[in-house]
C-alpha cells in the first residue's frame, strides 16, 4: 500500500500553504510557538500600537467617512451598492494603514504621553 507524503516530507522549496491543522500537528510548530511566547513586545511598541489604534478610530476613520459620504459624483461615477455597503470597512483599513505606516505626529505624541503616564512622570500638555 502506498501512503501519501505528509507536509513535513515535501521539499522546502515547494510552496505549499500550510493549514492551521497541519501547523498544530507539526512538532516544530510548538517549539517555534514556545520561542515566540518568550519574546514580549516592548512597552514602547505597545504604546505606539495603542496610540495608532486610537488615532485611527477617533480621527482618521471619521474623516475618511465624511469624505466618502460627501461624494456628489454623477450617475456613472457615483458609488455603487457594494461601495455603499462596504465603504466603512475600507475606511477602517485605510485609517489603520495610514496611522501605522507613517510617522504620524499625533500618534507619536500620544504614545509618548502614555509612556510618561505609565512611568508616573509629569506630562507637559502644552507641547
Amino acid at each position: 500500500m502506498i501512503s501519501a507524503p505528509s507536509l513535513a516530507d515535501l521539499p522546502s522549496t515547494h510552496a505549499v500553504p500550510r493549514s492551521s491543522v497541519a501547523q498544530s500537528l507539526d512538532p516544530r510548530g510548538f517549539e517555534s510557538a514556545a520561542a515566540g511566547a518568550k519574546e514580549r513586545p516592548s512597552p514602547e511598541s505597545l504604546a505606539r500600537q495603542a496610540a495608532a489604534d486610537l488615532v485611527s478610530i477617533a480621527l482618521v476613520q471619521p474623516t475618511l467617512k465624511m469624505l466618502r459620504e460627501s461624494n456628489m459624483a454623477a450617475a456613472p461615477f457615483a458609488p455603487g451598492d457594494s461601495e455603499k455597503t462596504f465603504g466603512a470597512f475600507l475606511d477602517a483599513e485605510y485609517a489603520s494603514r495610514i496611522t501605522s505606516a507613517s510617522r504620524f505626529g499625533l500618534v507619536d505624541a500620544i504614545a509618548g504621553r502614555m509612556l510618561a503616564n505609565a512611568a508616573g512622570r509629569e506630562v507637559d500638555v502644552r507641547g
